[in-house]
């Protein structure tokens, strides 16, 4: 059991800190967005653009609980 929570950890540290990069630049373009010379462009040829923020909070939120319980 104690080999597969070290598994788990090694995982968990691969994969916590890119996921809070990602979810501070995602959230970081959602608030640049509106307004700027992009959306503008993209209105004109009618494409939406999004940045999801939840997929890299649920990764982060996961795998920093992990890291800090084990």
């Amino acid at each position: 059991m104690e080999k597969f929570i070290f598994f788990l950890k090694i995982i968990a540290w691969v994969i916590a800190p890119p996921s809070t990069i990602l979810l501070f630049v995602c959230g970081y373009m959602n608030l640049k967005y509106p307004g700027s010379m992009d959306e503008l462009l993209d209105k004109l040829n009618n494409v939406k653009r999004s940045y999801p923020v939840m997929p890299w909070l649920i990764a982060a939120i996961i795998c920093w609980a992990f890291i800090i319980a084990f």
